[in-house]
């Protein structure tokens, strides 16, 4: 019954997190850079769920995000993909349950996101996509802050979904 409900409360927040991301927090709306919360929380659900139900969630939110960002098809939900096999075969390892190891793993997390997502797009498309490295880690530094409270919040919600 709990596996029920913890599927439950990631898709929820999963449709909640990408229709915010695509209109409230929209770079078009907050400029270049603006918390990517579809990130965030499937850092969370690497983090906090099993393998086969959370692949299968980090692959619909990449998915989601490429039907509703209009860009190259495939590139979030395969940067997605990456990251939650990425996260899934390092925390096993690795405590992650600390502030500073949180930080690092959401900042870096960020940077292997556009990092791939700039890659995927420069070999299969002639789009003009460039980033530089202060707007990389800008973005980072706003992924990490926004990132940290949400990661905490969806964890003890999941916390209370388990008892």
């Amino acid at each position: 019954m709990t596996k029920a409900i913890t599927t439950i409360l990631f898709v929820s927040l999963s449709l909640l997190f990408i229709v915010l991301q695509s209109t409230i927090l929209a770079p078009i709306k907050l400029g270049s850079f603006s918390p990517d919360l579809n990130l965030i929380l499937v850092i969370s659900i690497a983090m906090l769920s099993d393998v086969k139900g959370g692949s299968i969630l980090a692959l619909g939110n990449g998915y989601l995000m490429d039907v509703l960002s209009g860009g190259l098809a495939g590139v979030h939900t395969l940067s997605r993909l990456s990251i939650y096999a990425a996260i899934q075969g390092t925390t096993s390892n690795l405590y992650y349950q600390r502030i500073p190891a949180l930080s690092i793993l959401i900042f870096l997390s960020t940077i292997f996101s556009w990092f791939f997502i700039w890659i995927v797009i420069k070999i299969n498309s002639d789009i003009d996509f460039s980033i530089s490295l202060n707007e990389l880690l800008i973005q980072g530094a706003i992924n990490t802050i926004i990132g940290l409270p949400v990661y905490l919040m969806i964890k003890k919600i999941h916390e209370r979904v388990q008892k």
